[in-house]
């Protein structure tokens, strides 16, 4: 009868065991060694958990990667701030789209890549990504106030790059020669960090289609008109990952 008990009791903790052992989240990157990525690299992917990736950055940058062949869309891009990969700063999954180009800025220091195409062993990997590294001092201007802003003419990009070392409000002048509305177009970064201002401090109103367009409610004379663009502020993942935008008018 005691035999039975033991059996018993052996068996509720191995019973106890599998519960605790299946809700224990298992560590699904565990990467020993880091292929480093350098300014202008390109990189046939593997499928996941067979290579991950290293890259260092000397001073505040915007990152680009551009990925080409992802045909059947498992094409799979997260970037960390350790080497561990617990601190994640960005994820990209673009699905159905085959090429394409994502634009991050950040902070100097090393980074760590998770990127594949594909998971099961059985599948070719098709996607390729370059790799390329330009330092936000390029795009980064004097134009903090309102008495420095940058003339931009229609339909000319102007390009930021914020990050903890380069966060401040950017300023830009434009001059409509006719009275009509202003369309802001935002392909990369997110249209509601525009504020449209005229020459005697009135601030418009402008209606967001979308986080890449904005349009202003009413025609609008014309004159001079400001273009502040909001400091990105304490939004920092980690305190690395900035805010990249580039936007245009017509």
């Amino acid at each position: 009868m005691k035999s039975l008990k033991k059996v018993a009791n052996w068996g509720l903790i191995l019973a106890t065991l599998l519960i605790i052992v299946a809700i224990i989240p298992i560590k699904v990157k565990a990467a020993d060694s880091f292929t480093t990525l350098t300014n202008g690299s390109v990189t046939t992917l593997k499928i996941e958990g067979k290579e991950y990736y290293t890259f260092t950055i000397k001073e505040d940058s915007k990152v680009a990667f551009q990925w080409s062949g992802n045909t059947a869309g498992r094409f799979s891009l997260e970037i960390f701030a350790d080497k561990k990969m617990t601190k994640r700063l960005k994820s990209i999954y673009p699905s159905t789209q085959t090429s394409g180009t994502v634009n991050i800025a950040l902070k100097k220091g090393i980074y760590y890549v998770e990127m594949y195409d594909g998971w099961s062993a059985s599948y070719t990997p098709t996607t390729k990504v370059k790799t390329i590294l330009t330092y936000v001092t390029k795009f980064n201007k004097d134009n903090y106030c309102r008495g420095k802003a940058i003339n931009l003419a229609a339909n000319q990009y102007a390009t930021i790059c914020q990050t903890p070392n380069y966060d401040y409000t950017r300023w830009y002048k434009i001059n409509l020669k006719n009275n009509q509305k202003l369309t802001f177009s935002c392909p990369n970064g997110n249209s509601t960090y525009l504020n449209l201002i005229s020459a005697e401090n009135q601030r418009y109103t402008l209606n967001y289609n979308s986080s890449k367009q904005a349009v202003t409610k009413d025609k609008l004379a014309s004159g001079v008109y400001y273009v502040m663009v909001s400091s990105y502020g304490n939004s920092y993942t980690h305190n690395a990952l900035g805010f990249y935008m580039d936007f245009k008018w017509k």
